[in-house]
């Protein structure tokens, strides 16, 4: 289960551990019900997660299609995840904020 947590127009999702097929359909139904708000900034903190398979990259690739600059993934230097977006390309693809503090701060629109 992923935390959630909502701070003015963010909502805010943590990943523990691992975003394996089980976490990623999991996480995919928690961005779906925030996504709701077509306004809200969604953020998701992989700060946390230690492991991250092909199916958490396919969830967080797809939701960045769908909700565009508004979705900022949380992966700081020297986290676990952070060579796997590396290689994929995913870096490169969606923006990445190096705190939580650093995605509220983004200009909402700005890729």
């Amino acid at each position: 289960m992923h935390l959630v947590e909502q701070r003015d127009a963010a909502v805010i999702i943590y990943v523990k551990d691992i975003l394996d097929r089980t976490e990623a359909t999991k996480l995919a139904s928690t961005l779906a019900r925030a996504e709701a708000d077509k306004n809200a900034r969604i953020i998701v903190s992989m700060e946390r997660c230690k492991s991250c398979d092909s199916a958490g990259l396919a969830v967080l690739a797809l939701a960045h299609r769908r909700i565009g600059p508004n979705f900022i993934v949380v992966l700081p230097e020297g986290a676990p995840c952070r060579r796997t977006f590396m290689v994929t390309g995913l870096s490169t693809l969606m923006h990445l904020a190096p705190s939580v503090q650093g995605a509220l701060e983004v200009q909402l629109g700005a890729a």
